[in-house]
């Protein structure tokens, strides 16, 4: 990282606070710039490992790693694993509604909400298999949806200039509901 990268209301802060404070001599901000520029990729992923749900996810990753090995086999389990979520939600959901007249609402929105997190937990563990960066992946394909959703207005895909009526509502340029 480039120490002119690193925001001056960073450096400001750090070359100041914890120097005064402790009688120690303070550092110039061009050498907190560079002190901080050359641990930031240290920093930054240490953050990243400690807060968040995908912190979370990396280590339950991390412990089916180790617990189950990380060969194709594994990988083949935990997309398969994936599919069982899912009739889990879909069982979740006919509890809920009581779609089974013997035995009648046997499931809470709450345990449809349960289940369709277990479906996203256990994809974001799958999708480790299959890239070095899954939150900067996750998060990509997510900006790519709300891109092309998001910036659709009124039936109008971003790069579209005629709008796309479809059976069931408007679709973007290729077909693909919006």
């Amino acid at each position: 990282m480039n120490p002119d990268d690193i925001p001056t209301e960073i450096t400001a802060l750090t070359y100041t606070a914890p120097f005064a404070t402790a009688g120690l001599p303070i550092l110039s901000q061009n050498d907190t710039a560079k002190m901080l520029a050359h641990y930031w990729p240290a920093i930054e992923r240490h953050v990243r490992e400690q807060d968040g749900a995908f912190a979370t996810i990396r280590r339950l990753v991390d412990w089916l790693d180790h617990a189950n090995g990380t060969g194709e086999a594994e990988t083949a389990m935990r997309l398969l694993k994936l599919t069982e979520e899912v009739g889990e939600v879909s069982q979740a959901y006919i509890g809920f509604v009581g779609q089974n007249p013997r035995k009648g609402q046997t499931h809470t929105r709450n345990d449809v909400a349960d289940e369709l997190c277990d479906v996203i937990v256990t994809a974001l563990v799958a999708l480790h298999a299959f890239t070095d960066d899954a939150e900067q992946h996750f998060a990509g394909k997510l900006q790519h949806i709300a891109d092309r959703v998001l910036t659709a207005g009124e039936g109008r895909h971003a790069e579209c200039t005629e709008p796309h009526p479809g059976v069931d509502g408007y679709t973007d340029c290729d077909g693909q509901p919006l």
